[in-house]
């Protein structure tokens, strides 16, 4: 992936402490970057390494990116990296960069030396300003970036149910739900099984995905996803739930999906749950949602996780009768360069 990482970490390198080093981030610190990142999670948050490797087997390969590990006696004690994002760059051209410090090396000028660096890389590769995601408990970070003069722009709520505790009956069934509209439920797995042309279905698929995707209320999100890409980052990847991705039809037209999927800690989680305008105020997403939860709660998950915009108030309200838990919100930050 194009980058100068030499450039940078000779910028570092010179305001370290004594006894820390930096250098780029090689494949084979792959293990101890999870590791390390896994302490600073929430716990229904945190990642395998089978998870982490195969998101970056799906990396852009044309992506502008410096990504970098700090070391004290051969123990990792800090990450950090800067990106264009590739082909999930914002419409607005501004780069993402991030930077976590054990706790015990804060407030030895690191964190300053690094977001400079960073900050700098981006500069010089057009960046017109730079956006960092900050954990709503994480303060100390917060303040960090304010007073490197970053803002907060938006903010994202992701949320977990727990499924060993949702009582389904206090719900009318999901399927009368959908009927009463003039709409049936159908999973992946049924429809592909269904399905004359497979491939034709596929595009179809997409086709909502993108509608849906464009309706997001946000204001960074990226084009969507290419057809190529969806497939290969959603509907064929190892961790996709075919029986919990539940979609809504009015006849055979795809109205609606909601797309599950189950990470390699067996915790759920929902990438997408969207309802084309005309089909909306129908209660499609809460019976999707609620088919998704029967069939991963009879799998044996026991957390079932999303992220929604602020701004998404309809799905807030969804997820709020279901009883999803909020985590502390994502809060989008950004600074002009």
């Amino acid at each position: 992936m194009p980058a100068a990482t030499p450039d940078v970490v000779q910028q570092i390198a010179p305001k370290l402490p004594h006894g820390v080093t930096l250098r780029e981030w090689r494949p084979e610190d792959l293990p101890r970057v999870v590791e390390f990142q896994n302490r600073y999670s929430r716990p229904a948050q945190r990642q395998t390494l089978g998870d982490m490797e195969r998101w970056e087997s799906m990396a852009d390969p044309n992506e502008v990116r410096v990504r970098l590990v700090l070391e004290s006696d051969g123990a990792l004690i800090g990450v950090a990296g800067a990106g264009d994002g590739g082909r999930w760059r914002p419409p607005d051209g501004s780069w993402g960069v991030w930077l976590r410090i054990d706790d015990a090396w804060k407030r030895k000028g690191i964190g300053t030396a690094m977001a400079e660096a960073l900050e700098s890389f981006a500069k010089g590769h057009g960046a017109p300003s730079v956006t960092a995601g900050l954990r709503g408990d994480e303060q100390d970070g917060i303040a960090f970036a304010q007073a490197r003069g970053y803002a907060e722009f938006h903010r994202r709520q992701t949320s977990y149910l727990d499924l060993t505790k949702f009582d389904a009956s206090r719900f009318e069934q999901p399927d009368a739900i959908a009927q009463r509209g003039g709409y049936r439920l159908a999973s992946h797995a049924d429809l592909v099984a269904a399905a004359a042309d497979a491939e034709a279905l596929r595009h179809r698929m997409h086709d909502l995905h993108t509608a849906t995707w464009r309706d997001v209320p946000t204001p960074e999100i990226p084009p969507p996803p290419s057809f190529e890409d969806l497939m290969r980052y959603a509907f064929d990847s190892p961790t996709f739930e075919p029986r919990a991705t539940t979609f809504a039809l009015r006849g055979d037209e795809l109205v609606g999906l909601t797309l599950a999927d189950v990470n390699g800690s067996g915790i759920g989680y929902t990438f997408m749950t969207g309802v084309l305008a005309a089909a909306r105020g129908k209660g499609l997403a809460l019976a999707m949602k609620l088919r998704a939860i029967d069939v991963l709660k009879r799998r044996g998950v026991e957390l079932f996780g999303t992220t929604n915009d602020k701004d998404n108030v309809p799905m807030l309200e969804v997820n709020r009768k279901l009883g999803y838990e909020p985590e502390p919100p994502n809060i989008r930050m950004k600074k002009t360069l």
